[in-house]
């Protein structure tokens, strides 16, 4: 039972600061990226497509970085997609509420993506660490 213990006082961070880091930069540089790459073709898009776009690249991020890369991916997506796809144009504001649903949609989801990443991550761990404490109960 020490075990179930031991990791209740380091973070996430503490287990993974590589994977963090590359999940960070896939999620939170690869959507700014994105979008901007797709500002070129936003009269041929939905917003609603960027979004998703935009979406997956956050996921992906926190699936690898977990709970602060889908942070920074959730918050640098709904930048971006403020900031290359709602009028008016490059700049932090939104005119349209639809839009405005769409960027708050786009960072909730991004954060409950890494929350569940993070679980995930946690959960693995906890089983791996369970495994190691049999191991050595056996041996």
């Amino acid at each position: 039972m020490g075990w179930l213990g031991s990791s209740a006082g380091t973070t996430e961070t503490d287990d993974f600061p590589l994977s963090s880091a590359v999940g960070a930069v896939v999620g939170g540089v690869g959507a700014i990226v994105a979008g901007g790459l797709l500002a070129s073709v936003r009269h041929s898009v939905s917003r609603a497509d960027v979004a998703l776009v935009l979406m997956v690249l956050v996921v992906v991020g926190a699936a690898i970085g977990g709970r602060s890369a889908g942070m920074t991916g959730a918050v640098a997506a709904t930048l971006s997609f403020d900031f290359w796809h709602t009028r008016p144009y490059y700049t932090l504001r939104i005119s349209a509420r639809e839009d405005m649903e769409t960027a708050v949609l786009l960072l909730i989801g991004g954060l409950v993506v890494g929350q569940i990443g993070a679980r995930a991550r946690a959960s693995r761990a906890a089983v791996e660490a369970g495994r190691s404490e049999l191991r050595r109960i056996h041996r």
